[in-house]
Protein backbone atom coordinates (compact mmCIF):
# COMPACT_ATOMS: atom_id res chain seq x y z
CA UNK A 1 0.00 0.00 0.00
CA UNK A 2 1.11 3.54 -0.68
CA UNK A 3 -0.16 7.14 0.12
CA UNK A 4 1.28 9.82 -1.80
CA UNK A 5 1.56 13.61 -0.40
CA UNK A 6 -1.75 13.35 0.98
CA UNK A 7 -3.38 16.11 3.37
CA UNK A 8 -6.91 15.71 5.10
CA UNK A 9 -9.29 18.64 6.37
CA UNK A 10 -11.93 17.98 8.74
CA UNK A 11 -14.27 20.65 10.29
CA UNK A 12 -11.97 23.30 8.64
CA UNK A 13 -8.84 22.29 10.28
CA UNK A 14 -6.10 20.48 8.54
CA UNK A 15 -6.14 17.38 10.14
CA UNK A 16 -2.92 15.52 7.79
CA UNK A 17 -0.36 17.26 5.37
CA UNK A 18 2.36 16.29 3.74
CA UNK A 19 1.81 12.11 4.63
CA UNK A 20 4.17 9.65 2.27
CA UNK A 21 3.94 6.06 3.41
CA UNK A 22 5.13 3.18 1.22
CA UNK A 23 4.28 -0.54 3.04
CA UNK A 24 5.55 -3.68 0.98
CA UNK A 25 4.96 -6.75 1.38
CA UNK A 26 6.34 -9.10 3.98
CA UNK A 27 6.68 -5.80 6.64
CA UNK A 28 5.03 -4.45 9.72
CA UNK A 29 4.65 -0.18 9.85
CA UNK A 30 4.16 0.45 13.03
CA UNK A 31 2.67 4.01 13.52
CA UNK A 32 3.50 5.91 16.59
CA UNK A 33 2.33 9.33 17.78
CA UNK A 34 0.65 10.99 20.44
CA UNK A 35 -3.42 10.95 21.10
CA UNK A 36 -4.74 13.30 17.85
CA UNK A 37 -1.90 13.27 16.36
CA UNK A 38 -3.55 11.86 12.94
CA UNK A 39 -2.75 8.20 12.90
CA UNK A 40 -6.68 6.79 13.10
CA UNK A 41 -7.36 9.60 10.57
CA UNK A 42 -4.35 8.33 8.04
CA UNK A 43 -6.12 4.38 8.37
CA UNK A 44 -9.86 5.85 7.84
CA UNK A 45 -7.40 7.37 5.10
CA UNK A 46 -5.60 4.79 3.58
CA UNK A 47 -8.89 2.69 3.87
CA UNK A 48 -11.52 5.34 2.02
CA UNK A 49 -13.06 6.16 4.59
CA UNK A 50 -12.02 10.05 4.42
CA UNK A 51 -11.76 11.49 1.26
CA UNK A 52 -8.34 13.49 1.27
CA UNK A 53 -8.56 17.26 0.19
CA UNK A 54 -5.33 16.35 -1.68
CA UNK A 55 -2.97 13.13 -2.52
CA UNK A 56 -3.38 9.51 -2.95
CA UNK A 57 -3.82 6.46 -1.78
CA UNK A 58 -2.86 2.73 -3.31
CA UNK A 59 -3.64 -0.57 -2.42
CA UNK A 60 -1.86 -3.11 -5.02
CA UNK A 61 -1.15 0.06 -7.30
CA UNK A 62 -4.89 0.95 -7.64
CA UNK A 63 -6.17 4.04 -6.28
CA UNK A 64 -8.22 3.19 -2.89
CA UNK A 65 -10.97 5.26 -4.39
CA UNK A 66 -11.30 3.54 -7.59
CA UNK A 67 -11.86 0.01 -5.57
CA UNK A 68 -15.68 -0.70 -5.74
CA UNK A 69 -15.03 -2.64 -2.18
CA UNK A 70 -11.86 -1.46 -0.45
CA UNK A 71 -12.82 -4.44 1.94
CA UNK A 72 -12.46 -7.41 -0.42
CA UNK A 73 -8.75 -5.97 -1.11
CA UNK A 74 -7.88 -4.44 2.51
CA UNK A 75 -7.92 -6.04 6.27
CA UNK A 76 -9.08 -3.26 7.96
CA UNK A 77 -9.47 -3.08 12.08
CA UNK A 78 -10.28 0.07 13.16
CA UNK A 79 -11.85 -0.43 16.36
CA UNK A 80 -14.94 -2.00 17.93
CA UNK A 81 -16.86 0.45 19.02
CA UNK A 82 -19.57 0.06 16.19
CA UNK A 83 -20.44 -3.74 16.29
CA UNK A 84 -23.68 -4.72 17.52
CA UNK A 85 -23.63 -5.90 21.45
CA UNK A 86 -27.01 -8.42 20.45
CA UNK A 87 -25.26 -9.97 17.63
CA UNK A 88 -22.97 -12.78 17.76
CA UNK A 89 -19.59 -13.07 16.38
CA UNK A 90 -20.85 -15.31 13.85
CA UNK A 91 -23.63 -13.34 12.30
CA UNK A 92 -21.41 -10.41 12.75
CA UNK A 93 -19.33 -11.36 10.46
CA UNK A 94 -21.04 -13.51 7.74
CA UNK A 95 -22.55 -9.62 7.94
CA UNK A 96 -19.40 -8.21 6.96
CA UNK A 97 -18.56 -11.07 4.45
CA UNK A 98 -21.80 -10.57 2.92
CA UNK A 99 -21.35 -6.71 2.59
CA UNK A 100 -17.68 -6.97 1.37
CA UNK A 101 -18.77 -9.65 -1.33
CA UNK A 102 -16.26 -12.59 0.14
CA UNK A 103 -16.87 -16.15 0.72
CA UNK A 104 -19.24 -17.05 3.76
CA UNK A 105 -16.28 -20.03 4.35
CA UNK A 106 -13.78 -17.78 5.79
CA UNK A 107 -16.03 -16.69 8.61
CA UNK A 108 -15.27 -20.22 10.29
CA UNK A 109 -11.33 -20.26 9.01
CA UNK A 110 -10.94 -16.66 11.21
CA UNK A 111 -13.08 -17.60 14.09
CA UNK A 112 -10.57 -20.34 14.56
CA UNK A 113 -7.49 -18.13 13.86
CA UNK A 114 -8.65 -16.04 16.16
CA UNK A 115 -9.89 -17.92 19.11
CA UNK A 116 -13.02 -16.64 19.11
CA UNK A 117 -14.89 -20.33 17.64
CA UNK A 118 -15.80 -21.47 20.87
CA UNK A 119 -17.38 -18.19 21.88
CA UNK A 120 -18.74 -17.35 17.92
CA UNK A 121 -22.44 -18.01 18.70
CA UNK A 122 -22.38 -16.34 21.72
CA UNK A 123 -23.55 -12.43 22.09
CA UNK A 124 -20.58 -9.75 21.97
CA UNK A 125 -22.46 -7.74 24.46
CA UNK A 126 -21.12 -10.35 26.59
CA UNK A 127 -17.62 -10.38 25.63
CA UNK A 128 -14.51 -9.00 27.45
CA UNK A 129 -12.84 -6.18 26.07
CA UNK A 130 -10.24 -8.39 24.66
CA UNK A 131 -12.76 -10.89 23.42
CA UNK A 132 -14.22 -7.91 20.99
CA UNK A 133 -10.15 -7.00 20.29
CA UNK A 134 -10.03 -10.57 18.55
CA UNK A 135 -13.36 -10.47 16.95
CA UNK A 136 -11.79 -7.02 15.14
CA UNK A 137 -8.97 -8.64 14.44
CA UNK A 138 -10.80 -11.58 12.79
CA UNK A 139 -12.87 -9.23 10.83
CA UNK A 140 -9.09 -7.56 9.65
CA UNK A 141 -8.39 -11.16 8.34
CA UNK A 142 -11.54 -11.76 6.48
CA UNK A 143 -10.41 -11.25 2.99
CA UNK A 144 -7.29 -13.00 3.35
CA UNK A 145 -5.66 -9.59 2.37
CA UNK A 146 -2.25 -8.83 1.03
CA UNK A 147 -2.65 -5.49 2.82
CA UNK A 148 -3.92 -4.96 6.57
CA UNK A 149 -4.13 -2.11 8.68
CA UNK A 150 -4.71 -2.13 12.50
CA UNK A 151 -5.76 0.42 15.39
CA UNK A 152 -5.05 0.11 18.76
CA UNK A 153 -5.13 -3.89 17.95
CA UNK A 154 -3.48 -4.43 21.29
CA UNK A 155 -5.61 -2.70 23.73
CA UNK A 156 -7.37 -5.09 26.75
CA UNK A 157 -5.54 -8.51 25.25
CA UNK A 158 -4.18 -10.44 27.94
CA UNK A 159 -0.46 -11.46 28.02
CA UNK A 160 -1.41 -14.72 26.30
CA UNK A 161 -3.31 -12.40 23.43
CA UNK A 162 -0.50 -10.07 23.27
CA UNK A 163 2.05 -13.02 22.52
CA UNK A 164 -0.65 -14.58 20.00
CA UNK A 165 -0.67 -11.29 17.64
CA UNK A 166 3.04 -11.40 17.95
CA UNK A 167 2.77 -14.44 16.22
CA UNK A 168 -0.25 -13.51 14.09
CA UNK A 169 2.28 -10.52 12.25
CA UNK A 170 5.24 -12.58 11.93
CA UNK A 171 2.81 -15.29 10.20
CA UNK A 172 1.50 -12.24 8.15
CA UNK A 173 4.59 -10.82 7.29
CA UNK A 174 5.93 -14.38 6.29
CA UNK A 175 3.37 -14.94 4.08
CA UNK A 176 4.51 -11.67 1.94
CA UNK A 177 1.63 -9.24 3.65
CA UNK A 178 1.83 -5.42 4.28
CA UNK A 179 0.65 -4.39 7.37
CA UNK A 180 0.55 -1.34 9.66
CA UNK A 181 -0.47 -1.16 13.14
CA UNK A 182 -1.10 2.12 15.33
CA UNK A 183 -0.34 1.53 18.35
CA UNK A 184 1.47 3.07 22.18
CA UNK A 185 2.87 0.27 23.34
CA UNK A 186 6.40 1.03 22.68
CA UNK A 187 8.05 -1.76 24.70
CA UNK A 188 5.73 -4.55 22.62
CA UNK A 189 7.18 -3.03 19.23
CA UNK A 190 10.55 -3.09 20.52
CA UNK A 191 10.38 -6.55 21.66
CA UNK A 192 8.00 -7.73 18.66
CA UNK A 193 9.98 -6.20 15.50
CA UNK A 194 12.99 -6.93 13.78
CA UNK A 195 15.14 -4.88 11.20
CA UNK A 196 15.55 -8.03 9.68
CA UNK A 197 12.98 -11.13 8.97
CA UNK A 198 13.22 -14.19 11.26
CA UNK A 199 11.04 -17.03 12.23
CA UNK A 200 10.32 -15.31 15.32
CA UNK A 201 9.54 -11.19 14.20
CA UNK A 202 8.75 -9.65 10.90
CA UNK A 203 10.72 -6.96 9.28
CA UNK A 204 9.25 -3.83 10.87
CA UNK A 205 9.87 -0.30 10.30
CA UNK A 206 8.29 3.01 13.00
CA UNK A 207 6.96 6.00 11.71
CA UNK A 208 6.10 8.64 14.16
CA UNK A 209 2.99 10.74 13.13
CA UNK A 210 3.06 14.27 14.49
CA UNK A 211 1.01 17.13 14.36
CA UNK A 212 -0.47 16.07 11.28
CA UNK A 213 2.61 14.69 9.21
CA UNK A 214 4.49 11.81 9.09
CA UNK A 215 8.41 11.00 9.38
CA UNK A 216 10.29 8.54 7.19
CA UNK A 217 9.89 5.00 7.71
CA UNK A 218 12.92 3.22 9.59
CA UNK A 219 14.20 0.30 11.70
CA UNK A 220 13.59 0.37 15.04
CA UNK A 221 16.91 0.22 16.24
CA UNK A 222 17.71 3.05 13.40
CA UNK A 223 15.27 4.94 15.44
CA UNK A 224 16.35 4.67 18.49
CA UNK A 225 19.89 5.23 17.50
CA UNK A 226 21.76 5.56 21.05
CA UNK A 227 18.83 6.03 23.30
CA UNK A 228 18.50 3.27 25.75
CA UNK A 229 15.52 2.48 24.29
CA UNK A 230 12.15 2.63 21.80
CA UNK A 231 10.46 4.71 24.77
CA UNK A 232 13.35 7.09 25.45
CA UNK A 233 14.04 7.49 21.70
CA UNK A 234 10.46 8.54 20.77
CA UNK A 235 9.85 10.70 24.27
CA UNK A 236 13.28 12.63 22.33
CA UNK A 237 12.07 12.76 19.18
CA UNK A 238 8.40 14.61 20.12
CA UNK A 239 9.88 17.27 22.49
CA UNK A 240 7.19 18.73 24.73
CA UNK A 241 3.31 18.36 24.24
CA UNK A 242 1.34 20.86 23.31
CA UNK A 243 -1.92 21.78 25.33
CA UNK A 244 -5.09 21.59 23.53
CA UNK A 245 -4.14 18.50 21.28
CA UNK A 246 -7.36 16.96 19.91
CA UNK A 247 -7.98 13.17 19.80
Amino acid sequence: MEVRDLRVDLGGRTVLHDVDLTVSGGEVVYLLGRNGAGKSTLLRSICGMVTPRSGSVFIGGTPVRSLGSPARRLGMHLGIETVHPGHTARRHLRWVAAAAGLPRSRVDDVLDITGVAAYGDRRIGGYSLGMRQRLGIATALLPDAHALVFDEPLNGLDVEGIVWFRSLLTELASRGRGVVVATHLLAEVQRSAGDSASPERPVARVVLVDRGTTSPAVGVSGFVGEHADLEAAYLAALGPAETGALA
